[in-house]
């Protein structure tokens, strides 16, 4: 993802955030609950995640929900993702990521 972004691949830095940030919500739910979402729709995990006793646990919900929203639109859609949202995206799902190792290795 962070590679994707500083060689200037926006859509791949914005599809490698939508992967990180639902393998990141899976992690998460497997350490703490030993399930994971097996949903078709993505936005599920967000309230598995809502649902775990860890602080910020809601408010990564949120985030992750940001981040899930714009799958389509990045995966699917016939346009290209802009800088700004690339931006915003990875920066979501890096601070998601970190959250997520902070709370499995501690």
């Amino acid at each position: 993802m962070l590679a994707a972004f500083n060689a200037s691949n926006w859509n791949a830095a914005a599809t490698l955030a939508v992967q990180c940030a639902i393998s990141s919500a899976d992690a998460i739910c497997v350490h703490e609950k030993g399930v994971r979402s097996v949903s078709q729709d993505h936005l599920d995990v967000c309230d598995l995640v809502a649902c775990l006793s860890l602080d910020g646990a809601r408010e990564k919900s949120r985030q992750l929900r940001k981040i899930v929203a714009r799958k389509n639109l990045v995966q699917y859609e016939c346009r290209s993702v802009h800088k700004a949202d690339a931006d915003e995206m990875v920066k979501v799902t890096t601070r998601l990521y970190q959250w997520v190792r902070e709370m499995v290795t501690s």
